[in-house]
């Protein structure tokens, strides 16, 4: 939960009222992640559906949260710029892109 908590903080660039409720409520949805162990984040419309190990776990309503969300991929200070380019332009992967870890 500490990367989610210190990525979403370095790398949101949209911010609305509210944003700190939902930041929380999501990181607080997570817990320790186990071996091999998986969390999702999946949009469906206007909500955001939370699955830590397989388990549900909750759902944000509104589309502010996703924009939040993705301009932690998308935005300025985005996770990894090569990721981001990346992801924008579709990959030709020729070995040259690097992933970033999420900072723990």
């Amino acid at each position: 939960t500490s990367a989610w908590q210190q990525q979403l903080e370095h790398s949101v660039s949209h911010r609305y009222d509210g944003y700190e409720a939902d930041r929380d409520q999501f990181i607080g949805m997570f817990g320790p992640i186990s071996y091999h162990g998986t969390e999702t984040v999946k949009m469906v419309g206007d909500d955001t559906f939370i699955v830590d190990q397989g388990k549900p776990q909750g759902v944000i309503r509104g589309r502010d949260f996703q924009q939040a969300f993705l301009s932690m991929w998308f935005g300025e200070q985005a996770v990894c710029q090569n990721l981001k380019q990346g992801l924008l332009r579709g990959f030709q992967h020729d070995g040259s892109l690097k992933y970033a870890s999420v900072m723990a």
